[in-house]
């Protein structure tokens, strides 16, 4: 720096948007003389990330019922957007109703608390349980919560709304109905099952259908909770195409179901399904709408559509629970409609023969044009595949070549290599060639074999082939072979009698 004995140096460190406020770095910082070689001095900084604190609330359910003498449950959820964890407490400051209705918070596995860590940038879900004690019909009380992260010293009220900034407040309405209100999930093509696993490679996509219906006593709305598998895949929903953003209305009663269409009848100018609240109401319409033939009653329910999708970075191994609940909008307590689904993350090569299972015969007639037949390999794994098709050698000059029509195909050697997708099929032609000037029967046993190539023995399929070779027919069904020494036989007896007459 020339003369000068001191200077000002400024260095900017830039923290991530979603830094925690446990992390921390050194920086190291050297003078070296500008023609290199040792240090003059060397300092060390260590930069660490100051603590946000940042909550928010969420309350997908802020009206439920209940008859006399039950609980009910409103979810809230507890979102901590900052970058360090906090510790929420959660508070009655009032309800409507007197005397007082009985209150108190509960964790998702049903312990009670009034506090709880809130981990940087997740959600957590808390329930308040309120105790329906009145004993006349829609008696109800009005509720509201005080929701406070403990660890933001900022209790100022910037937005002049009447609370402090490091609290939030939600309102609550716990009505009593001796009407019951609940949601029913299950998978398709089950009757009762609440359970299934999936296994995806990274990048992979599958959907899975879901029925929901309203098992409570009328026409309500439900509300889907979602669970699991948080950083390794995406979970979408959909119903009739549209996604499923807020609550869904689930009539109540009985559909005229289609066997050839496999779904409900929908009226023809409404396009809504058509629906009766008894049994009986829904077959007497279902003769009235001629829907006699291939058409039966049975409870409404809702077709939803679960999309998940593996995210890129997921590794192989990773994998969890996802948990799919639906409850009555008026009912969050009742937990009966709960599915849950394991995910795990693998890269599945699995080959299979549609011919598997029986061996594969040709007739071949010597000098005739060689016999082709085809078979079919499907890529049962989860993942575009590179298949690798070829058979076994070559023998008593037999000869096999393997062909396909499909683009993706490539020949290498005597080999077909091939890209397939995910449950496509690939067809492969097998020609097979009788060795020249063959005159005696003979059968000839070969084996067409695929696999993947990233795997290869491991996951290899194999099919048995036999091509049972004969010399063509000739005079009265003997082979020409055969004709031709009968004739020669002939010949040479007509020679004999030729000399026998001579002499006499």
């Amino acid at each position: 720096h020339g003369n000068e004995k001191t200077a000002n140096v400024g260095v900017t460190v830039r923290v991530p948007a979603d830094a925690l406020a446990t992390e921390e770095i050194e920086l190291v910082f050297s003078v070296l003389p500008s023609s290199g070689g040792t240090a003059y001095d060397t300092v060390s900084v260590r930069v660490t990330v100051a603590a946000v604190h940042a909550l928010e609330i969420d309350t997908p359910a802020t009206d439920q019922t209940g008859r006399s003498g039950t609980e009910v449950r409103f979810p809230i959820d507890l979102i901590n957007e900052g970058n360090v964890r906090d510790t929420v407490g959660l508070s009655v400051v009032s309800q409507t109703a007197s005397p007082r209705w009985g209150t108190s918070f509960e964790t998702e596995d049903g312990m009670p608390m009034t506090e709880i860590d809130v981990d940087p940038q997740t959600t957590t879900t808390v329930y308040l349980v309120v105790s329906i004690d009145g004993e006349e019909e829609l008696e109800n009380s009005r509720v509201t919560v005080r929701v406070r992260n403990k660890d933001d010293p900022n209790g100022q009220d910037r937005d002049g709304d009447g609370i402090p900034d490091n609290q939030r407040q939600g309102t609550f309405l716990a009505v009593l109905s001796d009407r019951n209100f609940s949601m029913d999930l299950r998978l398709e093509n089950t009757d009762t099952a609440t359970t299934g696993s999936i296994i995806l490679p990274p990048s992979g996509q599958q959907t899975v259908g879901m029925w929901v219906k309203n098992t409570g006593d009328g026409n309500d709305d439900a509300v889907f909770t979602l669970g699991g598998l948080e950083g390794i895949a995406t979970r979408s929903m959909v119903v009739d195409g549209l996604p499923v953003t807020d609550a869904l209305f689930v009539p109540k009663g009985y559909g005229i179901w289609s066997n050839l269409t496999e779904s409900f009848v929908l009226d023809n100018e409404t396009q809504e399904p058509l629906i009766e609240t008894t049994y009986e109401g829904a077959d007497n319409l279902r003769y009235t709408r001629s829907l006699v033939d291939n058409h039966m009653v049975r409870e409404f329910e809702i077709y939803v559509e679960l999309t998940l999708s593996v995210n890129p970075g997921a590794e192989t191994g990773q994998g969890g629970l996802l948990e799919i609940l639906v409850t009555s909008e008026s009912n969050a307590a009742d937990r009966s409609g709960l599915v849950t689904i394991s995910l795990e993350v693998s890269i599945v090569h699995e080959l299979a023969f549609m011919e598997a299972g029986e061996r594969q015969e040709l007739d071949i007639v010597y000098g005739q044009p060689a016999v082709t037949q085809e078979i079919s390999i499907v890529n049962t794994g989860n993942i575009r595949s590179e298949i690798r098709v070829f058979a076994s050698e070559n023998l008593r000059g037999w000869s096999v070549i393997l062909d396909s029509d499909n683009p993706d195909c490539r020949p290498e050697n005597n080999d077909l290599i091939c890209m397939v997708n995910e449950g496509e099929t690939l067809y492969v032609n097998v020609t097979v060639r009788a060795p020249y000037g063959a005159e005696m029967e003979d059968t000839y046993k070969f084996t067409v074999s695929a696999e993947p190539t990233e795997t290869g023995v491991l996951d290899r399929q194999n099919i048995e082939f036999a091509a049972q070779g004969t010399p063509p027919e000739g005079v009265f069904g003997l082979s020409q072979t055969m004709v031709a020494q009968v004739a020669g036989l002939v010949l040479v007896a007509l020679f004999i009698a030729a000399l026998l007459n001579r002499r006499r």
